[in-house]
């Protein structure tokens, strides 16, 4: 994956606590299981929360060079919305801009390791 870890530490968001160093994802201190690929793409989504993730780039990011069924991307965000769900109903973690791209649709705030 190319995305860049600018520094040890945790993204935050929701109930979650995601460290891309560690490869870990927490949902109220409980360890969630995702495969590499699909922690790729939340990780890439969450460390650029700033703005949208056009399908192109982030299919780059998560697959590299490689050639992938064009629904792959859609399975795979589907599998993260799964994941993420919540039992707030206004939760949207993951939204779709049709034809563009995705973007996430929570705060994300990161904390620093000292």
């Amino acid at each position: 994956m190319e995305a860049l870890i600018p520094e040890r530490g945790v993204y935050v968001f929701g109930p979650f606590r995601l460290d891309p160093v560690q490869r870990t994802l927490r949902r109220s201190g409980v360890t969630v299981e995702l495969t590499p690929r699909l922690f790729d793409a939340l990780c890439y989504l969450v460390q650029h929360h700033d703005r949208l993730v056009g399908r192109d780039e982030l299919e780059r990011a998560v697959w590299g060079n490689r050639t992938v069924d064009a629904s792959s991307l859609g399975k795979a965000v589907a599998a993260l919305r799964r994941v993420l769900q919540s039992e707030e109903a206004d939760a949207n973690f993951i939204v779709t801009a049709p034809g563009r791209g995705y973007r996430l649709g929570v705060l994300v705030t990161f904390e620093a390791s000292p």
